[in-house]
């Protein structure tokens, strides 16, 4: 029988400022004196949230499902490099709906640091390694892993979702070049200590995309950018009412095994159907990093 999963995680970006006191170059640096634009280092503290922009594609339409290309923004998560150009502020709006920049990822070998990316939706698959995965039950093809982070003050914190998984069957964490491209191995797997095929890691777990299964697939809530809305927060997600964590827990995961009345499909419907109701549409690719041989450095144009 199938389940459902949540996974929470830490939901808020690092802080960029242009403010010379509280710069750190091992973290970001401006170009070409520039205080707006510039370069977000490979993450070395906790894990964060970005606030992305990369082209993809999305459906806008469960009952109309073609999909859209488009150049498109969403809350994610890439622990890599990033050009970033810092947004205007929101006004009356919370700080975890309020980007403080907007980042475009790319992938360089220059100044990789420990932190992982995980899940992970660029190029020809979304993957799923390691995350919460230990304490997760009952994990199979075609379970829904609901990924987000929490905020709010307690009894009423709220579920804000960020990217959903339909899991395909596991696949081994051995570093392969035929099974896994070089950038998602160096962003992820060998991030978390992967070297070969008999050290006891866990098993990736790959998403079901759009193109293999147009009934129940992986997809993260975005926006296109020539949607005039193009700062914005991230979808709320009732887990309560899905049998899942209650509020104020902010961290952590649980799964849940469905009852014999309950189905994925009928669940992922309505998660769908209500992120598309909150302003959204379901992205279903996001291209390919871009590949850097060196890092710009400060005196170069954004």
């Amino acid at each position: 029988m199938s389940s459902i999963h949540q996974v929470n995680h830490p939901g808020k970006e690092f802080e960029i400022t242009s403010n010379p006191k509280k710069q750190c170059q091992q973290d970001f640096y401006f170009l070409n004196g520039s205080t707006i634009k510039g370069i977000r280092l490979w993450n070395r503290h906790k894990h964060m949230r970005k606030f992305i922009e990369i082209n993809g594609k999305y459906i806008d339409s469960i009952q109309n499902s073609t999909e859209k290309a488009s150049l498109l923004r969403f809350w994610g998560e890439y622990e890599g490099h990033s050009e970033f150009e810092l947004l205007s502020p929101l006004k009356n709006v919370p700080y975890w709906n309020n980007p403080m920049a907007v980042h475009r990822p790319f992938f360089c070998n220059q100044n990789i640091n420990n932190q992982n990316t995980d899940p992970y939706i660029f190029g020809s698959n979304f993957y799923y390694a390691i995350c919460k995965k230990e304490s997760l039950k009952d994990m199979d093809s075609g379970d829904i892993v609901l990924f987000g982070s929490e905020f709010g003050s307690k009894p009423n914190a709220i579920f804000f979702l960020d990217t959903l998984l339909v899991l395909m069957d596991s696949q081994p964490s051995i570093l392969n070049n035929k099974m896994y491209d070089t950038i998602y191995q160096e962003s992820t797997l060998k991030r978390i200590g992967i070297s070969n095929c008999t050290n006891g890691t866990l098993p990736v777990h790959p998403g079901v995309k759009f193109s293999d299964n147009q009934q129940c697939f992986s997809f993260f809530p975005c926006i296109p950018v020539e949607n005039k809305n193009s700062v914005f927060g991230r979808p709320e997600i009732n887990t309560v009412k899905l049998g899942l964590k209650e509020p104020g827990a902010r961290t952590g995961s649980k799964s849940k095994k469905l009852l014999p009345n309950e189905n994925t499909s009928d669940i992922w419907k309505n998660i769908a159907e209500e992120v598309i109701k909150q302003g959204f549409v379901l992205g279903t690719h996001a291209d390919q990093l871009t590949i850097l041989k060196q890092l710009p450095c400060p005196q170069k144009t954004f």
